[in-house]
C-alpha cells in the first residue's frame, strides 16, 4: 500500500482537525495492540491506498473495528450496532472516529445511505456481516442484510480475517484481559470486483465472502503467513 498519496485522497471528506485526530487515535491503537497483544499485520499491501472500498471482516470483540482499521494509512468508516451509541455519551466519540450506527437484524436504509455516501466520495467502509460478536471465536453465518449494500455499492470488496481477539475479550466478559497472552492477527485479502462477486447473485456472494474470511483467519492460525 502506498502512503505517499495526498491526505485528501486517503481521508476523503474529513476536515483537517478530524483527520488529524483520527490519525492520532490510530497511532495510539497500533502501539496499544503491539504492546499488550503482540499484534501482527499480514498482507497490508493488498489494501488499496485510496478509492471506494468495502471491507468485510469477522467479528470477535469490541476491539474489532479499530483493530481492522488502525493499520491503514487511509481513513475508514465503520458500521457499528446502534445500541453502542447510547450510554455515557459514547455516541459522540464513536461518530468522531467515523462510526455509523446500524440497526441490527434488519436492513437499515439510513445506515446504508450513509455508507454509500462515504463510498461515493472515495472512502472505505468496514462491515462485520455476522451482525454480532462470535460466541466462540468461529465465523458465524453472514446476515442477509448486507446484500443490499453489496448490490448498490458497486465498488471493490475486500475480505479480512482476524484471529486471537476472542481469547482476550470473550463475549460476556465486561472488559478485556490485558495480560491474557493472546496474540492478535489481522490478515487482509485481495479485493474482489463487484461484478465478479455478484455474478451468481447475492446469496452466493455472501457464501464466497464468508469462505474467504474463514480462509484468511485459518491461514494465520495455521502459520501460513
Amino acid at each position: 500500500m502506498a502512503d505517499h498519496l495526498p491526505l485528501a485522497h486517503r481521508y476523503p471528506g474529513m476536515p483537517t482537525f478530524r483527520r488529524e485526530r483520527y490519525r492520532f487515535y490510530t497511532l495510539l491503537l497500533r502501539n496499544f495492540y503491539r504492546l499488550f497483544y503482540k499484534a501482527k499485520v499480514h498482507n497490508l499491501e493488498r489494501v488499496p491506498s485510496a478509492g471506494p472500498l468495502l471491507m468485510i471482516a469477522n467479528h470477535q470483540t469490541h476491539f474489532d473495528p479499530p483493530f481492522v482499521g488502525c493499520w491503514l494509512p487511509r481513513g475508514m468508516w465503520f458500521l457499528a450496532r446502534e445500541s453502542l451509541f447510547g450510554p455515557f455519551g459514547l455516541g459522540s466519540f464513536l461518530k468522531s472516529v467515523n462510526a455509523i450506527p446500524l440497526k441490527r437484524g434488519e436492513s437499515d436504509t439510513v445506515a446504508i445511505r450513509k455508507a454509500l455516501d462515504v463510498l461515493s466520495r472515495g472512502g472505505g467502509v468496514v462491515m462485520f456481516p455476522e451482525g454480532t460478536r462470535s460466541p466462540d471465536g468461529d465465523v458465524q453465518e453472514f446476515q442477509r442484510g448486507i446484500s443490499l449494500l453489496l448490490k448498490r455499492a458497486k465498488c471493490p470488496v475486500l475480505p479480512v480475517g482476524i484471529s486471537g481477539l476472542h481469547d482476550a475479550w470473550p463475549r460476556g466478559k465486561a472488559s478485556p484481559n490485558l495480560f491474557s497472552g493472546a496474540r492478535f492477527h489481522v490478515n487482509y485479502g485481495y479485493s474482489i470486483h463487484p461484478e465478479e462477486l455478484l455474478k451468481d447473485g447475492p446469496e452466493s456472494a455472501l457464501r464466497k465472502l464468508r469462505e474467504q474470511v474463514i480462509a484468511l483467519k485459518q491461514e494465520v492460525e495455521q502459520g501460513g503467513v
